[in-house]
């Protein structure tokens, strides 16, 4: 049974990765994004070291081809308005057709467009993040965040964008929003991620350095100068201590006397 079950899950998951491709065809730069964060989590499950090595380079990986992709809807939205706003030659503006003009009749029951669910639930998402975001979350805490915050938010901004580019819903400029806002909330747990997997090492007060105190040195003993005696003084010629017995020679002998 175990095996016959097997090439039903390797087939539902190839499906799935198939409809996904197949979902992202018109937006190729935010397919290299989604391979990007593939990527990502990749590393944060085998190798997490290397994470903090290719940082710089990982994250222009996810954030340029969202840039780049972004530059190219804004391109084609205004050259479409362009074409719609074109004099024809009689000299007149081309009277848009029903469908552009009117694209809520093409839908059940003629009502108004309704504004994407997809987008309310991933600001949602990305509110959540950005309450629970603190600086004391964990490496744990900070995966579950890009995992079961971050992606989700992403995928459903792709989706909502999708949406809206084919008139289905309203709120493009907030689908966008929400996928940069994803992005960057994806970006920041991954830092988050890093700085927690390198904390700063604080000095272990084992291995600090004992000073200890100098010794006590033993008081030398004042050195005399001279040597007095009952008849006077004299230059001593050998350094003796204070108090010690010594001696002057002169014309009319030698007299003891005190180092002075």
């Amino acid at each position: 049974m175990e095996n016959a079950n097997k090439p039903q899950d390797n087939g539902s998951n190839s499906k799935a990765m198939g409809e996904i491709v197949r979902y992202l065809k018109n937006y190729p730069f935010l397919l290299i994004t989604v391979a990007g964060l593939l990527i990502l989590v990749g590393i944060l499950v085998f190798d997490k070291e290397k994470l903090e090595m290719f940082k710089v380079l990982i994250y222009g990986i996810v954030l340029v081809p969202v840039c780049l992709q972004f530059f190219l809807e804004f391109r084609k939205q205004g050259g479409r308005r362009g074409a719609t706003e074109k004099p024809t030659k009689s000299g007149k503006t081309s009277a848009p057709s029903i469908t552009a003009a009117h694209p809520t009749e093409t839908l059940a029951g003629g009502g108004h467009q309704p504004f994407s669910r997809k987008v309310i639930i991933s600001l949602v998402l990305i509110a959540l993040n950005v309450l629970a975001w603190n600086e004391t979350l964990d490496a744990n805490a900070h995966l579950g965040a890009i995992v079961l915050l971050g992606i989700p938010a992403l995928l459903l901004g792709f989706s909502a964008l999708n949406d809206a580019r084919h008139g289905t819903v309203k709120g493009r400029g907030w689908a966008i929003a929400a996928t940069v806002l994803a992005v960057l909330m994806i970006l920041a747990s991954l830092g988050g991620l890093t700085d927690t997997q390198n904390p700063t090492p604080e000095p272990d007060p084992a291995l600090e350095p004992v000073v200890t105190p100098p010794l006590p040195q033993p008081e030398q003993p004042a050195i005399a100068r001279v040597c007095m005696t009952q008849y006077g003084t004299c230059p001593m010629m050998v350094a003796l201590p204070v108090g010690s017995a010594c001696t002057c020679s002169g014309e009319y002998g030698v007299f003891p006397g005190l180092a002075q």
